[in-house]
């Protein structure tokens, strides 16, 4: 806009503040120091650092973008590529303003619809395929990348561009592993069950629910529904092969009150390094709610490690509840049938208040 304050970068380094004094389409005429300059808009950036084509973009003006890209209908010379590759890749980023510091054109058509991310896409591909790469894996401040941001959007109309664009065009240096693993996570930490749903049902094991996701979806999900969700669509097999770190989330699982039954039916046996088992878990954190989850399962599903499982320490499930006076926990405990209050805790060489004890002397 005319008396516009912006930053002519002509040379491809730090811009110059200069004014804008007439702005005919793509031609502009600005005041730089005492003199008047004739420029294209693609060698100046607006206040917060954003180019003609990132505004482009913002406004989803299809021609311009158009335009900028292929540069065959400016009346200027040609864009310089220092100057294109700022606006799809990540050399470009802002301090202030607008836009997320590391923000490029490709993440901002991700955020507006399917229609300009297709069209991005393709002008890319047909007059600068080299930049592919560098625009697919290019990451904001908060590391996201373009499919990340895609990950947010509960309507997946990008998502399946993006998709359908890698698999067709992905150049070798794109890992694409990383980039469905991540927006994953992406969704998960979102909630956007459109998404999992979206990318779980991809024909590529890459992107598809597993174990790992199950562990994320616990912590940083804050949301039953996707939790109960992405366990839904993780095989049996790789949650047993999850085995080593099963108590680690059963336990994780507890303590954010999630009581996922399906889990707790392939993992619940399990120990960790301390042969502590959920149930020792849950004793020893005062969770008494969640001990009558499992006990109730228990009941119903016999297991290995059960309610007398002795951990490397030699204490059980009741032992930690009554050393601690977890007494809530105690009367839990005390409702399970199979209960064992005679097993007795082996003697250490140092003296504990509760050596030689067993649950009824503790």
């Amino acid at each position: 806009a005319v008396n516009e304050r912006v930053f002519y970068r002509r040379d491809g380094r730090n811009g110059i503040e200069a004014t804008v004094l007439q702005c005919d389409e793509f031609l502009m005429t600005i005041q730089l120091g005492g003199s008047r300059v004739q420029c294209c808009v693609t060698e100046v950036d607006g206040r917060n650092g954003e180019t003609a084509l990132m505004k482009a973009v913002c406004i989803q003006d299809e021609n311009a973008v158009h335009m900028l890209i292929n540069g065959q209908p400016l009346q200027c010379s040609p864009i310089p590529a220092w100057n294109l590759d700022r606006g799809l890749i990540s050399e470009w980023t802002s301090t202030s303003g607008t836009f997320t510091q590391g923000t490029t054109a490709f993440m901002i058509a991700c955020t507006r619809s399917s229609e300009l991310v297709s069209k991005l896409l393709k002008l890319t591909f047909e007059s600068f395929p080299h930049l592919i790469t560098s625009m697919a894996t290019a990451r904001n401040q908060h590391g996201e990348t373009g499919f990340d941001i895609a990950c947010k959007n509960p309507n997946v109309s990008v998502l399946n561009v993006l998709c359908s664009t890698w698999r067709m065009h992905l150049v070798k240096d794109v890992n694409d592993v990383t980039l469905g693993r991540h927006g994953m996570q992406v969704a998960i930490r979102h909630q956007n069950a459109n998404a999992i749903h979206f990318l779980d049902q991809r024909d590529s094991p890459f992107v598809a629910c597993n174990a790992e996701d199950v562990y994320y979806a616990i912590k940083e999900s804050g949301s039953h529904d996707i939790v109960s969700l992405v366990v839904s669509n993780v095989p049996n097999s790789q949650l047993q092969e999850y085995h080593p770190e099963a108590v680690t989330l059963l336990t994780t699982a507890i303590r954010n009150g999630y009581q996922n039954d399906r889990l707790l039916s392939i993992l619940g046996d399990a120990t960790d390094d301390n042969g502590r088992t959920t149930l020792i878990h849950a004793a020893r954190g005062n969770l008494p709610q969640m001990i009558a989850w499992i006990l109730d399962w228990i009941q119903f599903n016999p297991i290995e490690n059960g309610v007398n499982t002795i951990d490397i320490h030699g204490l059980t499930a009741m032992m930690y509840a009554a050393i601690n006076g977890y007494n809530k926990c105690v009367q839990e405990l005390l409702k399970c049938d199979g209960l064992d209050l005679s097993i007795i805790k082996p003697r250490r060489h140092t003296s504990t208040p509760y050596d030689l004890g067993n649950a009824l002397h503790m």
